[in-house]
């Protein structure tokens, strides 16, 4: 399974409701970040949301401890597993926003993907 999303607007669509003022420096100069896209993997730099105003991250998360035991990027937070310490500092202070119309996931049906 490969977990991927979709962001079809264009422009400040997903920044201009947060906006209470037009010339507001956090949103100017950065329109081109958010380009449409209906294929967006895991792994690639996308625009998110945060305090300061929109910026290009990598999505997925791998905290130093993954690196070393080489386990592949997390995409997905199951809930159950949310209070775990692998998402707990996540959970207190890295909250963005996702500027994203959709998600979907691959699934392997009979050895292809559908």
């Amino acid at each position: 399974m490969c977990g991927r999303y979709s962001r079809g607007q264009k422009d400040l669509f997903y920044v201009e409701p947060l906006m209470t003022d037009a010339n507001d420096p956090r949103f100017n100069g950065h329109p081109e970040i958010f380009r449409p896209s209906w294929n967006v993997s895991p792994g690639t730099r996308q625009p998110i949301i945060g305090p300061d105003g929109p910026r290009l991250e990598t999505w997925g998360f791998r905290p130093a401890w993954a690196v070393a035991r080489k386990i592949p990027m997390m995409i997905n937070a199951r809930l159950d597993k949310a209070t775990s310490s692998t998402w707990k500092a996540m959970f207190r202070s890295g909250r963005v926003l996702v500027p994203a119309d959709g998600w979907y996931e691959w699934l392997s049906v009979a050895g292809r993907k559908g």
